[in-house]
């Protein structure tokens, strides 16, 4: 089942995307720039974070799909589907400082978020990389980076955040490693592994 809203995103989906922005790293230039959208300033965001951080109950892992609405507004598209042979329900929000994705809130049964995160929207291609310094911020997801590159090495999971190593063969022919952050399954930020700035010894 499939409803989609006719309506904009309410007023009060500025919280939840400026929460969003707050749990953002590294991308300092995109945030600012999405801030501008708002008319946000750094420290209002985190004001306003901690406020909504508080209203879904994140500490105390009561997170539900009513508090995301509270904060979020109806969601562009509310579908029920089924997960691991359970019924769930998936909200899906089109926020306008990522216009090429989709964030995702998947509630239980109960109504309760078990899983959220970004999404690439249908009518969206993934970039074509050929190296790890082109992956930019903000326009690929850990999946996309996890198929084009292979396997990355599991690092510090803090959820929304995921830290991962990636290791690739330069134009040089020199093995590279880089540290790969991601937050909500979007890549935040690349950086050379600062172990082996100029490529693992052989």
């Amino acid at each position: 089942m499939v409803w989609r809203s006719s309506k904009s995103v309410p007023s009060e989906g500025r919280d939840f995307q400026l929460y969003l922005l707050d749990t953002t790293m590294g991308a300092d230039e995109r945030v600012d720039e999405a801030l501008a959208l708002f008319g946000a300033t750094r420290a209002e965001m985190q004001e306003v974070a901690e406020r909504v951080a508080a209203g879904l109950k994140l500490l105390e892992l009561k997170r539900t799909l009513a508090n995301v609405k509270k904060f979020a507004g109806e969601p562009a598209v509310e579908e029920t589907r089924w997960l691991d042979g359970e019924r769930a329900t998936s909200l899906i929000y089109h926020f306008e400082p990522w216009p090429e994705f989709d964030f995702e809130v998947v509630g239980d049964a109960n109504g309760f978020w078990i899983d959220g995160g970004f999404v690439r929207r249908e009518d969206s291609e993934v970039p074509h990389v050929e190296a790890p310094e082109e992956l930019e911020p903000w326009r690929h997801l850990l999946s996309e980076v996890r198929e084009r590159f292979g396997p990355l090495e599991e690092g510090d999971l803090w959820y929304p955040f995921e830290d991962h190593g990636l290791e690739s063969r330069g134009a040089d022919d020199v093995m590279y490693e880089y540290d790969v952050k991601f937050s909500w399954r979007m890549l935040q930020m690349i950086r050379v592994d600062p172990r082996w700035p100029d490529g693992r010894p052989a």
